[in-house]
């Protein structure tokens, strides 16, 4: 954090308030983009929290219920480096918001499985883990459109 002193000149002053509107308004416009609208269920949306035992209720899930935020789908090894991102930027920003994370790879295991074509029955959150990870352009007939396997042919 940067320290003001009387030695502050002026220059550094408007350059410091710059950056802070600048911080302001990226997180703003995260939470206006994340903003679940009426017909979208927030992070959280209708599930219970179990509260017994003292178990506090996340803050990415009470700021998700308060600004209505969707969450944001990160593979399980970026989580950490995304959270500590966004945290640092509303910190910085002086607002008090965190942002619901949920893991993309269960997302993507999902899809596959409700998809309507043929997709394989049981894919594992690891499998669709791996799948989302691997090398983009590694192409492979069972997942590429017709016209990536006629280009290929």
């Amino acid at each position: 954090m940067y320290t003001l002193n009387a030695k502050t000149s002026n220059v550094q002053l408007e350059l410091l308030s710059l950056i802070f509107f600048r911080l302001l308004e990226v997180v703003q416009s995260l939470k206006d983009i994340l903003r679940a609208s009426e017909d979208e269920k927030y992070a959280g949306e209708g599930l219970p929290f179990p509260t017994e035992d003292n178990i506090q209720e996340p803050d990415a899930l009470i700021s998700a219920r308060f600004h209505r935020l969707l969450p944001i789908f990160v593979l399980p090894d970026h989580r950490r480096a995304v959270a500590g991102s966004l945290k640092w930027l509303a910190e910085q920003a002086k607002m008090d918001v965190s942002f619901p994370l949920y893991e993309l790879d269960y997302l993507f295991q999902q899809l596959v499985l409700t998809a309507p074509y043929d997709a394989p029955t049981r894919m594992t959150q690891g499998a669709a883990e791996a799948h989302l990870s691997r090398d983009v352009y590694l192409y492979l007939p069972s997942i590429s459109c017709k016209y990536v396997i006629a280009d290929f042919a």
